[in-house]
This record gives structure tokens, sequence and C-alpha cells, in this order.
């Protein structure tokens, strides 16, 4: 009997110890440093579906693990379950944010080389018909918007450089719509 007793003992402290494991602090702590990856590589911007999906799991994990901290019985394994989803979403925000922003990117120097050619044309008709102060204003402008384009590429602000080649495009095209007759204003170029 005594032995029974010692064994149901033993048992008992075995399920008392497995029932309060610590938190996985490992998978926590990788699932955490993936998702500031995420948002460094700019996923709130690039990737906003993807990020708020793996930013909806990092709060559910947090709760979780305050719930299991204040909790008798936790389940460590449920945690880790959860951190890996978090890892594998702040994963895919991360790859698609690198994604979308090669794209802007490529997409970005195609509208630069455009507006920067645009101003070229546009002096070189500007220098053959000598136009009005605000042809030569809006060629200034314009040829000031190229240049913040590529300082803003170089910083690796596409969205602005590209907002910047836009308005860029714009001026050059205003320009050279002046200057062979054409309607005024005209059309901003899409990219």
């Amino acid at each position: 009997m005594k032995t029974m007793r010692s064994a149901c003992w033993i048992v008992l402290v075995l399920i008392f110890a497995a029932a309060c494991g610590s938190p996985p602090k490992e998978e926590i702590d990788a699932a955490k440093r993936a998702l500031d990856q995420a948002r460094e590589a700019g996923a709130k911007l690039y990737a906003p579906k993807a990020m708020a999906v793996a930013e909806k799991q990092a709060s559910k994990l947090d709760k979780d693990i305050f719930i299991q901290g204040k909790n008798f019985f936790n389940h460590p394994e449920s945690l880790k379950v959860e951190a890996y989803k978090l890892l594998k979403l702040a994963h895919i925000a991360r790859k698609e944010a690198e994604e979308a922003r090669k794209q802007v990117r490529v997409s970005t120097e195609a509208v630069i080389a455009a507006a920067d050619t645009s101003v070229f044309e546009a002096r070189r008709l500007e220098g053959n018909s000598h136009g009005a102060a605000s042809t030569a204003n809006l060629l200034r402008e314009a040829s000031e918007d190229v240049e913040k384009a590529r300082r803003e590429m170089s910083a690796g602000r596409f969205l602005e450089a590209r907002k910047s080649a836009r308005k860029a495009q714009a001026g050059a095209t205003a320009v050279l719509s002046r200057l062979r007759g054409k309607d005024y204003p005209p059309t901003t170029p899409r990219s």
C-alpha cells in the first residue's frame, strides 16, 4: 500500500511539472524577430494585408502568453504552435514586401527615365524657340523633380521617388505641349 501511495505521488508530481511548463521562449523570440524583419522590409507599406494578418497573429500569441502566465496549468505546446504560425506569417509578409518593393523600384526607374527624356526633349525644343518665362519655370521645376526622384531612389524611398518622377513627367509634358502648340494640361503617365 505504501509503494502504491508513493507511486501515486510520483505520478502527480510529474503531471504537475508537465502542466507548469514555461513558455517556449526560443520559438517565441524567433517569431518576434521574424515580425520585426517584416516591418524592416516595409511590409506595412508594401504588403499591408499580409502584415495585418501577421500582426493579428502576434497579438493572439501575446494574449495567449498572458493568459497562460495567469493559469496554473498551461500548455507550452500550444504556444509553440502559435509562435510557429506567427513565424510563417511574418516570413510571408516579408517576402511579399520585398517582391512588391522590387516591382515598385523597377517601375519607378522607368518613370524617372521617361521624365528625364521628356525634360531633355523640352530643353532641346525650348532652346530652339525662345519660350516664355512660365515655360522656363515649369521646365526648371520638372528638372528639380527628376533630381528629387533620383535622391529618393538612392535613399530607398521608391514610392516617393515615383511621385516626384510623375510630377516631373507631367511638368515636362506640359512644357512640350506648349512648345509644340498642343492642348494643355496633358495627362499624367501611369506606371
